[in-house]
């Protein structure tokens, strides 16, 4: 097929090429909302498969047709439903598996389920772009961001695992035994899976949907030469069962109704977990696509579609759809500009999405959890593993840290252990940056009155005495211990400084702990016998300094306006030493 392309007589139409890429794309995306929509719904919600298949689907094609129908449409980019937020619901899914109710009722709640989520996330979304609030989304450090999406990525193969061994025995021992005459469910999904990835090592553009045809076609073909009953397949879970994934869609209950606050609420920390970790999906596939495209995307107005379009999605139970950075930068590789490719995906998947029953029935169990195997062991190498030398190792093995966290424990504590390392880090890392503008004394820093022969020789002499100390930024736990040590330096020195002057003019602000370490300071400062004024404080240190009753009959501190006072009040402490004569004024 290369050659042929390479050779102008035999190349086909742009439009026809455009249209070729486009199917392959929609074969990649039919094969995802089947895979997704067979985890989802497993054992006895196995009826809603198809019903699941169909409204990621139509997921799909709301998301990248409100991309196409963009005037500046810079193409091709694609959106669909993301595997990340479904990982991270699946354990939740599988308790509303086990509830006592009906088949039917589980099939809706779990829909309610990733409905609520989307329509959640699609709030936050656009609560980030009207208030542009992405640059706080940002901040937050790459290690930890890595941790949560490579999570993601570990948590979908033990769900495709999960899928293929429940009610089997999958120890080493009966997986080796070969005691069936059909190859073990869970050998051939691992099998498949590394036959996947072995095919996108040889071609990362062609490779998985070959492999899925292939894997497809040939498994029918073999069953089909071998003379093997479909029953006994179907009865060895080698394919759905039949009349699986034939529940439609409720019609009795409206769709907006399915916001279930109460779900929510219930079970706020895994809800919260899926909705943080989607906001920062969608923003680092953003980056993937710019990159790709090579082309700014608008972040702000991005996540307000991406929002949008998740409420909309939503209220027919989709889960969490966006940009998908993986699609779109394959389709660039690929040669696929404008619209047509992503249009004749959009058509493809909306006739699959008819006949989505029996495309279900002939898609063997093993190749829908192989590809969920494969695109976990894909997430966890793009942000773990093929990132190990980019970054350093104590970055590194907090992202490993968070991904067994969410595998041994819940991803809500991998997220709690995310922002508490964040925070760890934003503060080490603030901590360090320079909080000490300069630190002088009188015989580089005077106030700005004359003085005669006699009083600035003095207070060349003695300019010791005082330290000019400039402090800049805002002055928190993590960066007022250079603060506090230098000070302590100061007092405790051989001769001690008399006074120490802090100059305030470029900290914008002070949190609690930095009170406390001038409490302490005052306390030293008192025992020395030394002063210490404060000087070009703004209202809001000002006012944190009254609040935290620095200044008064009791303190060592004092406070001045400017610093220049300061520095003419030391000046004439010093001086009073001299005879009233020698320490008067120089008009």
């Amino acid at each position: 097929m290369n050659v042929a392309f390479d050779n102008p007589a035999h190349a086909p139409a742009p439009a026809l090429r455009q249209m070729a890429l486009g199917a392959v794309f929609g074969l990649d995306n039919l094969s995802h909302a089947i895979a997704l929509a067979t985890l989802v719904f497993a054992g006895g919600m196995a009826a809603g498969a198809s019903l699941g298949a169909t409204i990621f689907l139509i997921a799909a094609i709301v998301g990248t047709g409100s991309l196409l129908m963009r005037p500046c449409f810079v193409g091709p980019v694609y959106s669909n439903v993301q595997n990340v937020t479904i990982a991270v619901l699946i354990p939740l899914v599988f308790v509303i598996g086990t509830l006592e109710i009906d088949d039917e009722a589980r099939i809706l709640k779990v829909l309610i389920l990733l409905g609520s989520t989307a329509i959640l996330t699609g709030v936050i979304m656009l609560v980030i772009s009207v208030f542009d609030l992405g640059r706080f989304v940002r901040l937050m450090p790459y290690s930890v961001t890595a941790g949560y999406l490579a999570a993601s990525g570990a948590l979908l193969i033990r769900s495709a695992l999960y899928l293929v061994c429940a009610g089997r025995d999958c120890s080493p021992t009966a997986l080796l035994s070969g005691q069936s005459a059909l190859p073990p469910l869970p050998i051939l999904t691992v099998g498949f899976a590394v036959a996947l990835w072995g095919l996108v090592r040889l071609s990362r553009n062609f490779g998985l949907p070959i492999g899925i045809v292939v894997g497809i076609a040939g498994f029918h073909l073999i069953v089909q030469m071998a003379g093997i009953p479909v029953a006994q397949i179907r009865e060895a879970g080698l394919l759905p069962q039949a009349g699986m994934g034939t529940v439609l869609w409720p019609t009795e209950l409206p769709p907006i109704s399915m916001l279930d606050p109460g779900l929510l609420l219930a079970n706020w920390p895994v809800v919260g977990a899926a909705v943080l970790i989607s906001v920062f999906g969608a923003m680092l596939n953003m980056t993937g696509a710019e990159l790709a495209l090579r082309h700014d995307i608008d972040t702000r107005r991005e996540l307000a579609r991406a929002g949008l379009v998740n409420i909309c999605t939503g209220t027919i139970g989709s889960s969490v759809t966006y940009i998908s950075g993986s699609t779109t930068t394959s389709a660039a590789i690929l040669g696929a500009r404008g619209r047509i490719a992503p249009l004749t995906t959009c058509i493809l998947l909306a006739i699959s999405a008819i006949f989505i029953g029996q495309i279900y029935a002939v898609v063997p169990t093993f190749v829908s959890a192989g590809l969920l195997m494969f695109f976990g062991a894909a997430i966890l190498d793009n942000w773990i593993l093929a990132r190990r030398h980019q970054h350093r190792r104590s970055d590194w093995l907090l992202s490993i840290a968070i991904v067994a966290v969410a595998l041994t424990i819940q991803m809500p504590a991998a997220v709690a252990l995310g922002i508490l390392a964040a925070s760890m880090i934003f503060a080490v890392s603030y901590g360090r940056l320079p909080v000490l503008r300069s630190s002088s004394d009188l015989l580089s820093r005077r106030s700005t009155v004359d003085r005669g022969l006699t009083q600035s020789r003095f207070l060349d002499t003695h300019g010791s005495d005082v330290a000019v100390v400039s402090l800049q930024g805002f002055l928190f736990f993590g960066s007022v211990t250079q603060l506090s040590n230098h000070i302590r330096t100061l007092l405790e020195r051989t001769p001690p400084v008399r006074t120490v002057i802090l100059d305030f003019g470029r900290v914008s602000r002070l949190d609690g702990a930095a009170i406390l370490a001038l409490r302490k300071l005052d306390i030293l400062a008192s025992r020395k016998g030394a002063k210490v004024i404060l000087c070009e404080m703004n209202r809001h240190v000002d006012r944190e300094v009254r609040r935290g009753l620095l200044t008064g009959e009791t303190s060592s501190f004092e406070r001045v306006e400017t610093c220049d006072a300061a520095l003419e009040a030391a000046e004439e402490e010093i001086l009073s030493d001299l005879p009233p004569r020698q320490s008067r004024k120089t008009p």
